[in-house]
């Protein structure tokens, strides 16, 4: 009887290993479907890349020199081929393509459906054109202290400063200016720098200072070996340095660096398609407040004007972008034409077009975001105030 129990508990035993070693080495077989996504990061934690958007705009998350925000963020998809090296992409971000298509080559060794830890070292980028390799920049430049900027940008940086001829823009900054000419295009602003103050450029940083009445002298701040921000596309690192110039070599692959990926791999079905939330919009306020008292939501309240460019680039693009498809149905979505119904401007203290808040249920508000916001800041932001409700 007793060996009868040990030989039923070692088949059991044995059938449960067997299960779970199926489950945790479910790997991609070529001709399949797969979605993925990834966070790469420099060896000092430093993000370079990721297909999420609330990790890229996650303001606690160290950022790496190379980093920069995209207007779009979402999985990677593709067939898992014979032949590895014959992947291939819609078009992507420059960068992403290359870690996209070095992830694809090796998901036949990444299980499926978890998080995987992944190496990817820098290499030499083949057939690089020995004439674009190295780009030689000056240490010290010229840039003019008059700017011309379209009406965009300027609602943008400075909010609801006068568009007139004389109006102070900047004040309190390293570079307040003053306004010089306006049409409906462009406004012509001047600019001083009563200090020495530091600029960033994709090269790197300098140092701004007053050289003449119409022009900044610029004195770059760079060494050997930084990384440079994507130039064209692809990070760079500098060869060379002095007094007059320093060289940028960009014939590798990720500047030199290896990245170290966490990749999330899952089998699609290529015919299914996804059903994508749409945002159900409510122009009245209060209405708004009683869906989000009944519905146990918040709201988030826009105020907008139909004459405001970034307000229509909010509505028809970055609302409605994939990013947030897991979050728009957690809230209630109010928005109201606040320079028609000036209320609303006056009750939440608007300065500017637009404005996005979070209300609760009966109107109080939990935070607000001032002007046009950036798909992954937005994502990471309404996540977060999610997560302190859930909390709470």
């Amino acid at each position: 009887m007793k060996g009868r129990f040990r030989s039923n508990t070692f088949v059991a035993l044995h059938l449960l290993l067997l299960c779970s070693c199926d489950t945790a080495t479910k790997l991609a077989q070529p001709g399949d479907h797969i979605q993925a996504d990834f966070i790469c990061r420099l060896a000092d934690g430093g993000l370079v890349e990721t297909t999420r958007a609330q990790v890229a705009g996650d303001e606690t998350i160290a950022k790496s020199t190379i980093f920069a925000l995209r207007d779009t963020y979402r999985p990677f998809r593709f067939q898992v081929s014979e032949k590895p090296e014959s992947v291939s992409f819609m078009p992507f971000d420059p960068l992403e393509q290359k870690i996209a298509t070095l992830i694809a080559r090796q998901i036949g060794q990444v299980p499926l459906e978890q998080t995987t830890p992944m190496q990817l070292p820098s290499t030499q980028i083949e057939d690089y054109p020995a004439k674009d390799r190295f780009v030689e920049m000056a240490m010290h430049f010229t840039l003019p202290r008059t700017r011309e900027i379209s009406v965009r940008e300027f609602d943008a940086l400075y909010g609801t400063a006068p568009r007139e001829i004389g109006a102070e823009v900047g004040k309190g900054s390293d570079n307040p200016g003053v306004v010089r000419a306006v049409n409906d295009q462009e406004i012509t602003v001047y600019y001083s720098c009563p200090k020495k103050s530091k600029i960033d450029f994709a090269w790197g940083s300098g140092f701004l200072q007053e050289k003449d009445a119409e022009n900044f002298e610029v004195t770059m701040d760079v060494r050997p070996g930084q990384l440079v921000q994507r130039v064209g596309g692809l990070p760079g690192r500098i060869a060379s340095v002095d007094k007059d110039t320093f060289t940028i070599d960009f014939a590798q692959l990720f500047a030199g660096e290896t990245l170290n990926c966490e990749v999330t791999a899952n089998k699609i079905d290529p015919e299914q398609k996804a059903e994508r939330p749409a945002i159900a919009w409510v122009e009245d306020y209060d209405q708004g407040l009683q869906l989000a008292r009944q519905q146990g939501k918040p709201v988030l309240l826009f105020l907008y004007s139909k004459d405001c460019p970034y307000c229509q680039e909010m509505a028809n693009r970055i609302f409605p972008d994939p990013a947030l498809d897991p979050i728009k149905g957690k809230f209630i979505w109010v928005k109201i034409d606040s320079k028609q119904h000036e209320q609303y401007a006056d009750k939440f203290e608007q300065q500017g077009y637009p404005l996005t808040l979070v209300l609760n249920g009966v109107g109080g508000e939990i935070e607000r975001f001032s002007g046009r916001q950036h798909i992954a800041t937005l994502a990471y932001k309404l996540d977060r105030i999610l997560a302190k409700g859930r909390k709470g």
